[in-house]
């Protein structure tokens, strides 16, 4: 609700629906908003799950990318 949403510091006079915006999850205002976003859970020693997104939350599902992150091999000279 409106009400809760604190006074900005410093006095500006911004609209209240404004500020709202700006402490969302998903942020869209004319100005810049939300692109992307990640999940990232921990496990101890490591990560045990990745999930991005290339486009708002709000707009689209997350992709399990953990995979990723798992260490490679790479064979030098050939």
């Amino acid at each position: 609700p409106l009400e809760l949403v604190p006074a900005p510091v410093g006095g500006e006079d911004l609209p209240r629906d404004f500020l709202r915006q700006l402490q969302a999850l998903c942020i869209h205002t004319p100005l810049y908003g939300t692109r992307s976003s990640a999940i990232v859970a921990l496990k101890p020693g490591g990560v045990g799950h990745y999930l991005a997104s290339d486009v708002a939350p709000c707009q689209g599902a997350w992709n399990d990318v953990t995979g990723l992150l798992a260490p490679t091999t790479t064979a030098v000279g050939g």
